[in-house]
């Protein structure tokens, strides 16, 4: 672990890109974040993750895949030698090719389970809204850093509990129950994807 005195997490999902991987990678615009992961049962762990550094390499290069806004924020934490988080509901296969490009510290995602080499179908952990806040106190409590020295961004109504538990939260805004959020409790705030796109 880091002996980083700051740490910044990022939501991965309209956030620091524009769009929802779990979906975007499987294909799958129908159904839940959960039910999702099923597509999965029967395929391998390295056939999985190859189709995930070419999702990646597709994504890339149509020069839309990073949020620019959360992608300077995201090395500006990095150059200050704060411990850069990811996190998502998706899992390693989306994320890791992400992480890897941006120089992520800790990537905490979904955990679909695995046989042998061979994924199921079921999840062992499942990184929604509440997911993301236990981790992220459990990463403060791993650390020792203090919530006033954490960062956290987020773009989802779902990030709400995770936001809240640092002191320095940074709404991407879109969402108009955060925006809410950001009049009533003076949050900071960057514009939404949504709006990026509506502004042009």
């Amino acid at each position: 672990m880091s002996d980083a005195k700051n740490v910044a997490f990022f939501d991965v999902d309209h956030a620091l890109v524009t769009c929802r991987i779990l979906p975007s990678f499987l294909e799958c615009e129908s159904g839940s974040e959960r039910t999702r992961y099923r597509g999965l049962a029967g395929r391998t762990v390295t056939e999985v993750a190859a189709a995930g550094e070419a999702w990646f390499e597709r994504k890339l290069g149509t020069r839309h895949l990073f949020h620019l806004p959360l992608l300077r924020a995201f090395d500006r934490h990095r150059n200050m030698g704060h411990l850069t988080v990811l996190m998502s509901s998706g899992f390693s296969a989306c994320l890791d090719p992400i992480s890897d490009y941006v120089g992520a510290d800790i990537v905490l995602g979904s955990m679909p389970e695995v046989r042998g080499d061979r994924y199921t179908g079921e999840l062992l952990k499942f990184r929604d809204g509440a997911g993301k806040a236990e981790a992220t106190r459990q990463l403060l409590a791993n650390t020792g850093i203090p919530r006033s020295l954490a960062y956290a961004y987020g773009s989802d109504s779902s990030d709400f509990e995770m936001l809240s538990t640092v002191d320095n939260p940074v709404v991407v805004w879109s969402d108009p129950v955060l925006a809410d959020m950001v009049r009533f409790h003076s949050w900071r705030w960057v514009r939404g994807i949504e709006d990026m796109v509506h502004a042009q």
